[in-house]
């Protein structure tokens, strides 16, 4: 393409000029801060994201779990409304549920069979836990035995069996009275190394207990 030539005058230079109106020169700033202010912003969020802490996640996820399990709490205490000397329903820090139940009113000294009213209670215990989604967890604790004699089993290795038997009993019951899933039980027995109460004769009673833990159902990746 031929452009036409325009004559100078005799003493005019050529001088190259871009001259750019003010408005025009405001906005490229304007919309240069603004990608620049944005992208600032995305940077400052990827930064967050990658330095969260280990426990701030633990911490969402406890929240989750509280509020999941919480219905079940709620349902426990208004069935087992009464029973309160007989037993007792916590709600942990970590969401679990524990059911403690207490001495001579579920099992006589060193026996782990378990009588027709307290079967009962245990009945409507089992029916209520049955909707868990995750670990039942049962322990057994022996109240301390009498002494033996010379030469035979010791009163703490009797208490260690009958605690694991006790813990093996209301599972079993649980299964057969109540449908839980005998996959999601864990037995497991403490004997008379953790005392409820300082050991006096008068509190054999109150260490001849045993517990139930609901813990929630872990995710799928946690497992």
């Amino acid at each position: 393409m031929n452009l036409p030539e325009f004559a100078l005058e005799q003493g005019e230079q050529r001088h190259a000029t871009w001259s750019v109106p003010w408005s025009d020169l405001m906005m490229v700033m304007f919309i240069l801060f603004l990608v620049l202010f944005v992208f600032s912003l995305r940077e400052k969020e990827r930064l967050v994201l990658s330095h969260r802490s280990t426990a701030s996640i633990q911490s969402v996820t406890s929240s989750n779990a509280q509020l999941n399990m919480l219905p079940l709490y709620e349902v426990l205490r208004e069935r087992l409304l009464g029973h309160e000397r007989m037993l007792n329903v916590a709600f942990t820090e970590d969401a679990s549920i524990v059911i403690s139940l207490f001495g001579e009113n579920f099992f006589n000294p060193m026996s782990y069979e378990i009588e027709h009213r307290p079967g009962l209670l245990l009945s409507k215990i089992g029916h209520a836990i049955s909707v868990a989604q995750g670990t039942i967890v049962i322990t057994g604790f022996a109240d301390d035995a009498p002494p033996t004699p010379q030469g035979s089993r010791t009163s703490e290795q009797g208490a260690w069996e009958v605690a694991a038997l006790r813990a093996a009993a209301v599972a079993e019951h649980f299964v057969h009275q109540a449908g839980i899933n005998p996959e999601m039980l864990i037995i497991q027995a403490r004997g008379t190394a953790h005392p409820l109460l300082p050991d006096f004769i008068e509190t054999r009673n109150s260490q001849r207990r045993l517990e139930i833990r609901i813990d929630p159902d872990q995710p799928s990746s946690a497992r």
